[in-house]
């Protein structure tokens, strides 16, 4: 089977739903977390960043006004670039930077999963 061949190899990256068939394998990161964020805003940010809703659209969803979930979005993208030091290129628009840093994974547990799967002695 093509998957095992992959999965068993060392340092291979897993989603949590293989972790059974493969528990030697190391399991990709969750997406970064944003405290800050509230459920408001994350679920306006989901709905129109990544989902690539209209305001209008998201507004009858949640039940709230264009012009709320507007405020949603600008609030949700001060938070994310505040707690994301990450330089992207000038000519990304806003929504592109938000969509990055809401699907970007939290790499520093991977790297942590990854140092600790190391055999003593083996140089990177």
């Amino acid at each position: 089977m093509v998957v095992w061949l992959v999965a068993s190899r060392p340092g291979f990256v897993i989603t949590p739903h293989l972790k059974l068939s493969f528990p030697e394998a190391t399991l990709l990161p969750d997406t970064r977390s944003y405290p800050e964020l509230t459920d408001r805003i994350r679920q306006a940010l989901l709905l129109c960043v990544i989902e690539g809703m209209s305001a209008e659209l998201a507004a009858d969803e949640m039940g709230l006004s264009p012009h709320t979930i507007r405020t949603y979005i600008k609030e949700g993208y001060s938070i994310l670039e505040a707690a994301d030091k990450t330089h992207y290129p000038a000519n990304l628009s806003p929504q592109e930077k938000a969509f990055m840093r809401l699907t970007a994974l939290e790499l520093s547990s991977l790297d942590e999963q990854l140092k600790n799967r190391r055999a003593p002695g083996k140089r990177d």
